[in-house]
C-alpha cells in the first residue's frame, strides 16, 4: 500500500491524511446516525484511502511508521461504519436516527466484523454463556 512512499518526491503527509480522516470520522460517525450518512462516510473514506495511498510521503522511518499507523485508523474507521450500517436499530448510547427502536431479535447477539477478500463483512452471533 505504501511500498512507494518513501521513493516520491512530493506528496501528502501523514498529518493531512489524519487531519482529513478526523474530520470525515467526527462529521459522519459523531452526528445523527442515519443510512444515507454512513454510506457516504464510508464512501469518502474509501476516496481518502486510495488518495493517501496514492500520495502519501514519507522522509524516513519515523514518517513511514506514522503513514502505516494512519491507513490502519482508516481500516479501524471502515469497521465502525460497517458496523454502524450492519446495526439497523438503537441500543443504549448507538443511536440511529432511521432507526430509533432496539431490535429484540438482537438480544443476546454481537456483530462481529473480519475482512473476507479485502472486503469488512459484518455477522451477527449468539452470544456464548
Amino acid at each position: 500500500l505504501l511500498k512507494n512512499a518513501s521513493n516520491r518526491k512530493t506528496g501528502a503527509s501523514w498529518q493531512e491524511a489524519n487531519i482529513a480522516l478526523n474530520q470525515i470520522m467526527q462529521h459522519y460517525i459523531g452526528t445523527t446516525l442515519t443510512q444515507a450518512m454512513l454510506e457516504a462516510g464510508l464512501t469518502n473514506l474509501r476516496r481518502l484511502r486510495q488518495k493517501a495511498s496514492d500520495s502519501l510521503i514519507s522522509h524516513n522511518q519515523h514518517e513511514l511508521i506514522h503513514c502505516l499507523e494512519v491507513i490502519n485508523l482508516m481500516d479501524i474507521g471502515e469497521i465502525m461504519f460497517s458496523a454502524a450500517l450492519a446495526r439497523q436499530e438503537s441500543r443504549g448510547e448507538f443511536r440511529r436516527s432511521d432507526y430509533p427502536f432496539t431490535n429484540p431479535l438482537l438480544n443476546n447477539k454481537e456483530l462481529t466484523c473480519k475482512m473476507v477478500e479485502n472486503q469488512f463483512v459484518t455477522e451477527w452471533k449468539e452470544l456464548k454463556k
